[in-house]
């Protein structure tokens, strides 16, 4: 079994109408502290159009993993009717990479400035147009994105990140502490392209999600209300179920009674967090450590994939002293400072949402019904033909490409091999004779957990190989993973094959599924693992297939 092979650097091209250098520097500083090396290009001032309309272009010398667009706001005035054109011309010189085209922003005011949104010829009415029809263009190209630097301007004051010096003599807008704000916001939404997105939310009870300590003051002192001093948690609250509406997984780890503290999150009429969003809870006086680490083996993901909200600083640094891996930010001491902390943090950020995305976080609410089901029943077998699970296999569509890159980006447990694909990678797969996708849906009486496997068949050397073999830890252990497998095999068996080869990697994180292909029917061949497809294992009798 060969070693997995040391990821290489993202390759990242800065294209602009100004100077990005010092910005390209400071956000490969930014990717490096949250575990992304990169290596970027900057192509020469002013040279964007050449990059992008040469098919020689130093850009494309190597295929980038991501691609810059930044353009000042003189360049968008002076192309403001190409704005559809330099979207769709950049979509097309880097199809395999996603694009981040940073919109326009005025930071230098202009005289007189009371005609600025009083006249239809002004600069801020033509950059308002300007960016709708970037944010247009860009919804017609699935890898072009924008960032929205208009905001950071809004949120920061254009006092703050204009320089006038440093644009006079440098071609160069932004102030150092402009150029440090956009290169944080670069950073971050470069990782968020690069799904590095964490997954669960844990938080703390008392004066984080409400107002005053409960054992105190009582369900009815605490402060929690849609008006008045308790209003800044209900707002957290808010901002916390946008997470969840967003597929964010919500948890509790608190230092309390456990019964009094359920009484307030299921009856209390200003808690908007119910029970209902909650995929798992630890309330009770152990350290919290070890409660969020007893949380994520419940839930079945890793640690490093969560980040802990505590008011306490003293319990904030416990667990960082005993899970170190877990993200755990420092909350603002005002709580009013809540709901814009929350909205600011960059660990939950991403450029579009699946159905599976939007989904998620119910899904995991479903998985703590499906262990209660189980806990009364008498035997496994029981527990899943009570369930009623349905598996749909589909070969990968345009539809669900976006999807199917995504889960073979963010898995990592049960994985034989953790190779990574863009949208782009699957649609060339998807696209050619040389592969077989398979993606596996899954379904039972509690809910629709979505798309959740993927199977990825290499065709191109006489005998196929799977190349990629996946499934969102989430639905282990009821058989789908073995109805993948015989049904990837059932289709290769269709297309006149009698073996199929296959390997697992070792990546360190993957150790779960390290028997999974001997445990179903593969042996060794050489340095190989092969199954004769005559002999591939079934379809568990408690599942319903349906192949489209």
């Amino acid at each position: 079994m060969s070693e997995t092979p040391k990821r290489e650097p993202a390759r990242i091209v800065a294209l602009g109408s100004y100077t990005f250098d010092l910005i390209a520097r400071s956000a490969a500083k930014k990717l490096e502290a949250v575990g992304i090396e990169s290596d970027w290009y900057v192509a020469p001032f002013g040279q964007y159009q050449q990059e992008i309309l040469d098919p020689a272009a130093a850009s494309k010398a190597q295929t980038p993993d991501f691609v810059v667009l930044a353009l000042h706001a003189e360049e968008w005035l002076r192309r403001q009717y190409d704005v559809g054109s330099i979207v769709s011309g950049a979509a097309k010189a880097y199809p395999g990479a996603p694009i981040l085209i940073h919109n326009a922003v005025g930071l230098r005011p202009e005289a007189p400035r009371f005609l600025e949104w009083n006249h239809t010829e002004s600069k801020r009415w033509r950059l308002a147009r300007i960016n709708e029809q970037l944010a247009r263009s860009a919804a017609d190209h699935d890898n072009v994105h924008i960032l929205d630097v208009e905001g950071l301007a809004l949120r920061h004051g254009s006092q703050t990140l204009f320089d006038s010096r440093m644009y006079y003599l440098a071609k160069m807008e932004f102030s150092q502490a402009g150029t440090d704000l956009l290169a944080t916001e670069t950073a971050h939404a470069l990782a968020a392209l690069g799904q590095r997105r964490l997954k669960c939310l844990v938080l703390d009870l008392d004066n984080t999600l409400w107002g005053g300590v409960l054992g105190e003051d009582g369900i009815e002192k605490i402060k929690l209300s849609s008006d008045g001093e308790g209003r800044a948690f209900h707002d957290f609250q808010r901002q916390i179920l946008r997470l969840y509406d967003a597929g964010i997984i919500l948890a509790v780890c608190s230092k309390n009674d456990e019964e009094p503290a359920l009484e307030v999150i299921e009856t209390h009429p200003d808690m908007l967090l119910r029970k209902e969003h909650l995929a798992a809870w630890r309330i009770n006086w152990s350290d919290k450590g070890q409660n969020i680490r007893e949380l994520a083996r419940e839930i079945n993901i890793g640690t490093d994939s969560m980040v802990f909200l505590d008011d306490s600083a003293h319990e904030r640094e416990l667990v960082r002293a005993i899970a170190p891996e877990v993200v755990v930010p420092d909350l603002p001491s005002d709580p009013s400072d809540y709901p814009t902390f929350l909205a600011s943090l960059p660990y939950f950020e991403t450029f579009a949402l699946t159905r599976e995305d939007s989904g998620r976080s119910r899904m995991y609410v479903q998985e703590r019904e499906r262990r209660e089901i189980e806990e009364k029943s008498e035997t496994l077998e029981d527990f899943l033909i009570s369930l009623g699970i349905e598996v749909t296999a589909q070969s990968a569509t345009r539809f669900n490409t976006p999807r199917i890159s995504q889960l073979t980006q963010r898995t990592n447990q049960f994985n034989l091999t953790t190779r990574r694909y863009s949208d782009g990678d699957i649609a060339k797969m998807r696209d050619s004779d040389d592969w077989q996708i398979l993606a596996i849906s899954a379904a039972d009486k509690l809910g629709d957990s979505g798309l959740v496997g993927v199977a990825i068949a290499a065709l191109d050397g006489g005998e196929p190989r799977i190349d990629s073999f996946l499934m969102s830890c989430r639905v282990l252990g009821r058989g789908i993973e073995v109805a993948m497998l015989s049904l990837l095999l059932s289709r290769l068996a269709r297309l006149g094959d009698s073996r199929c080869a296959a390997e697992y990697i070792p990546s360190g994180r993957n150790g779960m599924a390290e028997s999974f292909l001997e445990d179903n029917g593969f042996a060794a061949d050489g340095d190989r693992l092969v199954i004769d497809l005559n002999r591939a294992p079934v379809v568990p009798h408690w599942i319903e297939v349906k192949d489209e």
